[in-house]
């Protein structure tokens, strides 16, 4: 039985889990699995007990090996709109628990949850309240009320700094009143090592106007040295956003260690992504919203990490996404809406940021202004992306693709996208093979969890890609070497592609998908 690799000899789990917006917390949305079929999902979800559940599809679902979390709402009749986080299995498609939320999103926020796995909650933003439910039960753990709303936002929280582990978050405060990045309690209290109880704020510090600003965090696999880094949106087209770092491993309120201010009067609405850039070194890359100009009026920033110096910049598109940046030096970013001089575009810059970055810009590629109006009209360009839906990246034996989700026409911050695209940036735009695949059963903001991925639509919430149990052939509630070893021995459940046959087509799916995982594992810090 020659199946003999190093990698696979060690202990995971392909299933694979997204547990955090963009899925890690450096915010790079990327996995190391073969993207799945788009043509049909696996199963949708837009019901629960007899009602119809309004999705949030800007808010990224998150994903444990078992589950899929996502917000929305439902409306017994006669009765107000009740939000709450739901729990769905993986497998199933059904709803394993219901949280209701204490206070409703404000100003229709797309906060994505965070799993903390250490301590078996996931954490959740909602009105002002920052909440930790039970992973198992749905039963709510701890809140925390904090003094203005939570917009847009996604929280941050770490698993391997304890006895003091933390979540972190910004609030809402996109006026003279300055925002503030929060820095909340989540492991047990100790009176000596860690003397706060979970859901206890242990410090806020002001960092200027905000909205939608995520955290993010260096990574210690790659030489980050636990600095939370976190931009703000400045007063639009008047003063400039900037991005500034703070120690995440203080116990008092902290002076930044750096801030940067943007070049142009623009502010960030999003968050920063945290990667290996093009320095060779980590770095810090940012993306603005302009609310005037031209559909090149915002810029796209790369700073030193260790400093916040600029290290280069492009002009592009207006966003609210954070930028995938990839080992290949290239950076994808999701942009754009309908009108006010912008379209829905993707970029494909060159990750140096140089003079002659941008390699794809969708819209403008594509356009061709038949009434010459000088305007991206509906119809005179290929419509993908969006400036408000998180793609993800998927880069399987080296070959990088993109799922990129599709804002509706009227381009608003609420309605479900229209489409999602499995793009190859290999090709123009202007080839069909660029668009891979399209399915409309969804188009929100995309999770990647292992073989799996996961999107809101018209469909309502997605899974698309094989279950994870038909890889669970020793049905040990893992997908290890074990379970090819018991497929090899006719052992198990060996039904694999879930076709109903038993052929050499299972065992090479579950093949690939353990192999999937290899240049993970391969990545990890020994």
């Amino acid at each position: 039985m020659a199946i003999a690799c190093a990698a696979l000899a060690q202990p995971h789990d392909p299933a694979g889990t997204w547990p955090t917006f963009a899925g890690t917390n450096a915010r790079n949305a990327i996995s190391r699995h073969a993207l799945p079929d788009l043509s049909v999902p696996t199963w949708t979800l837009n019901q629960y007990q007899g009602l119809s559940i309004i999705w949030i599809p800007q808010v990224t679902p998150v994903a444990s090996a078992s589950h899929v979390f996502a917000l929305g709402s439902t409306q017994p009749a006669g009765q107000p709109r009740e939000f709450a986080l739901f729990a769905v299995s993986r497998n199933t498609g059904q709803v394993s628990w219901r949280a209701p939320l204490p206070q409703s999103p404000a100003f229709e926020s797309q906060s994505s949850p965070a799993i903390d796995s250490r301590n078996n909650t996931i954490i959740v933003a909602a009105g002002s309240t920052l909440i930790a439910y039970d992973l198992t039960t749905g039963s709510q753990r701890w809140s925390l009320l904090l003094p203005q709303q939570l917009v847009n936002a996604s929280p941050l929280v770490t698993t391997d700094a304890a006895p003091r582990n933390r979540a972190f978050i910004t609030t809402f405060s996109p006026n003279l009143q300055p925002g503030e990045l929060a820095c909340i309690n989540v492991d047990p209290f100790d009176a000596q090592l860690n003397p706060w109880q979970p859901g206890e704020l242990v410090w806020s510090v002001p960092i200027g106007p905000t909205s939608g600003n995520t955290p993010a965090m260096l990574p210690r696999n790659l030489g980050g040295n636990d600095t939370i880094v976190v931009a703000t949106i400045g007063n639009a087209d008047i003063t400039p956003g900037e991005i500034m770092a703070f120690p995440a491993a203080s116990t008092t309120q902290p002076a930044p260690l750096w801030v940067f201010t943007n070049t142009r009067p623009q502010g960030f609405f999003g968050g920063c992504t945290i990667a290996i850039g093009a320095s060779g070194r980590l770095e810090v890359t940012a993306a603005s919203y302009a609310f005037s100009g031209t559909i090149t009026s915002a810029n796209t920033v790369r700073l030193d990490a260790a400093t916040g110096v600029l290290l280069a910049e492009t002009p592009t598109n207006r966003t609210n996404a954070n930028p995938i940046v990839l080992a290949s030096r290239r950076i994808a970013l999701a942009t754009g809406l309908g009108g006010f001089n912008s379209a829905p575009s993707l970029f494909w810059l060159d990750g140096s940021l140089g003079p002659a970055a941008t390699l794809i810009n969708s819209a403008h590629d594509t356009w061709i202004d038949s009434d010459g109006d000088g305007r991206y009209d509906l119809g005179e360009y290929l419509r993908v992306s969006g400036y408000n839906a998180q793609p993800a990246a998927s880069v399987f034996a080296g070959v990088p693709r993109l799922l990129v989700p599709t804002i509706q026409v009227a381009g608003t911050t609420v309605s479900a996208g229209a489409s999602l695209s499995i793009i190859d940036p290999s090709f123009p735009a202007t080839q069909p093979s660029f668009i891979r695949q399209q399915t409309t059963f969804a188009g929100g903001s995309v999770s990647l969890a292992g073989a799996n991925a996961y999107s809101i639509g018209s469909a309502g919430l997605a899974a698309f890609g094989r279950v994870p149990a038909r890889f669970d052939v020793d049905a040990d509630s893992r997908r290890t070497i074990d379970d090819l070893y018991a497929w090899e021995a006719s052992t198990g459940q060996r039904d694999v592609t879930g076709d109903g046959l038993i052929t050499t087509a299972d065992r090479d799916a579950l093949r690939a998908l353990l192999r999937s995982d290899e240049p993970r594992i391969l990545e990890e810090p020994r």
